[in-house]
């Protein structure tokens, strides 16, 4: 895998944009139509699904910015990375992802997890 950032700058970009068309815009670029995304609130299939998570999100939170936490690490076709979610300035939850790409560099998998992972 060369460079997955592209995928996870245009995903958060997602994440963070109000305007539905170019939202979708940014996904149909970054995410596989038959995305599987699953987190402790959700499991669904499809690009369609995915998006309608996103606007239901923006919705229950209007001011809600989504920021990377972490570098991405990577190999084969796999990354996880660390983000956040903020409310005016308040940080409201820490999460991991874990991610499989698509020969094409888009997201075919995203798989959630809320807080940090409690060490032994």
């Amino acid at each position: 895998m060369s460079d997955p950032l592209w995928a996870f700058e245009k995903v958060l970009a997602a994440w963070n944009q109000r305007e539905p068309v170019a939202r979708r815009a940014l996904l149909d670029e970054a995410v596989s139509p038959d995305v599987e995304f699953t987190d402790p609130l959700h499991q669904i299939t499809g690009l369609d699904a995915f998006e309608a998570m996103m606007d239901a999100f923006q919705k229950q939170y209007p001011t809600a910015v989504s920021i990377r936490t972490s570098r991405i690490d990577a190999h084969h076709d796999r990354a996880r990375y660390h983000w956040a979610i903020e409310v005016d300035g308040t940080r409201i939850v820490d999460g991991f992802d874990a991610v499989a790409l698509g020969d094409d560099g888009r997201f075919v998998r995203v798989d959630g997890f809320f807080g940090p992972m409690k060490m032994l």
